[in-house]
């Protein structure tokens, strides 16, 4: 993969084999939006009401493959090592590719798969219910006089049930911390908002976690959708590397730009010499350098990006530069309808500077000519 150059913020220049392009990417936001999510994750013990010194962020980590070694099928992300990528994306950031993204597609995918089949705030808890219970034996029947609760046990009757429990037996601690918050718990499915829940698909209103894991990827997302390759700076030289005159006459604007500086033999433009019919292609290779063109459309984009070697790179691209060898330049100037010199290397545009040959004849020579 081409080579990274030099790092600014949220614009990156990357070198390939002479060529250079800029990506310009919304990193800072990206990142401020993920470690964000960290640290709310890195929450435990009371503001997670359990005694467990184990953080909301540990908890997510372990999820999924890294938690289940024994899982067949190994294209499946789990949280966990949706984490250690991000991580990843974080520090190697100088710049985005097809990669990444591809990366944050399977895991959005697939997070969405465990919202719906193994979504935390559908974890289902059986409590009984505290104003059936008897006081003086604890006694209660497993199906009338329970109820069942979804994403969080802690709630007001689980604590007071736990609290007389330690009151009869000697091995039962009393619970000290309170119930938790009803938001964290509900009587029906798809309505609990647990801590677990929170870091993974919060969008906005967690008490623990504002936005989960699943908002932050699919801002990674958005950011990729609006990334750009600024400007690219083409390399075409003679050392049959890279792109070449023949790839550079498939760029439209570049191809009507020399059109245009070549002209027709009635009416030569500024790269034909009117005298002689010869190309110019040292005052051309200069010119050329100087001109920027624009990309209009995603095909031209992506083909120039590939000449350059910068297939890999996110973004569509929106002007570029040339830089051309005299050589390959008079072969731009063949593949636009130009002759190149018998025996030499020069090109030119039959029919223009012909009739100014003659003249410069002498007697002796034309009558060579006969």
């Amino acid at each position: 993969m081409p080579k990274k150059k030099t790092t600014k913020k949220s614009r990156v220049t990357i070198e390939n084999e002479g060529n250079t392009i800029e990506q310009v990417f919304d990193y800072a936001k990206f990142k401020t939006m993920f470690e964000k999510w960290k640290e709310d994750c890195g929450k435990s013990g009371e503001d997670l009401h359990t005694k467990s010194t184990t953080t909301l962020f540990t908890t997510v980590s372990n999820h999924g493959n890294t938690h289940r070694p024994q899982s067949k099928d190994k294209s499946t992300l789990g949280a966990g090592e949706i984490v250690q990528k991000l991580d990843k994306l974080i520090s190697d950031s100088e710049e985005l590719e097809n990669a990444d993204e591809d990366f944050l597609d399977t895991a959005i995918t697939q997070l969405k798969q465990v919202e719906k089949k193994y979504n935390p705030r559908n974890i289902l808890f059986t409590i009984p219910v505290w104003s059936r219970v008897n006081r003086k034996n604890l006694q209660y029947d497993e199906e009338s006089d329970v109820q069942q609760i979804f994403g969080h046990y802690r709630t007001p009757d689980y604590i007071s049930f736990r609290n007389r429990k330690a009151e009869l037996r000697e091995n039962v601690e009393k619970e000290t911390l309170p119930p938790a918050p009803k938001k964290w718990y509900a009587t029906e499915r798809n309505k609990a908002e647990p801590p677990l829940w929170q870091a993974l698909f919060a969008t906005g209103q967690g008490d623990i976690v504002s936005h989960g894991l699943l908002s932050v990827l699919q801002e990674a997302k958005g950011i990729m959708k609006e990334t750009v390759l600024e400007h690219l700076k083409l390399k075409i030289d003679d050392d049959g590397k890279g792109a070449t005159a023949a790839d550079v006459w498939e760029l439209a604007e570049v191809k009507q730009w020399l059109k245009t500086v070549i002209g027709t033999s009635s009416n030569p433009g500024t790269g034909i010499n009117k005298t002689t019919g010869m190309f110019r292609d040292d005052h051309l290779t200069r010119a050329l350098s100087r001109d920027t063109f624009d990309i209009k459309s995603f095909s031209e984009s992506k083909f120039a990006k590939e000449i350059a070697g910068f297939e890999d790179l996110i973004g569509k691209l929106r002007t570029y530069q040339i830089t051309i060898s005299r050589r390959q330049m008079r072969n731009l100037g063949i593949l636009a309808g130009l002759k190149r010199t018998p025996g030499k290397q020069t090109v030119f545009m039959p029919g223009v500077g012909e009739e100014e040959k003659v003249k410069k004849m002498d007697w002796k020579s034309i009558l060579k000519s006969w």
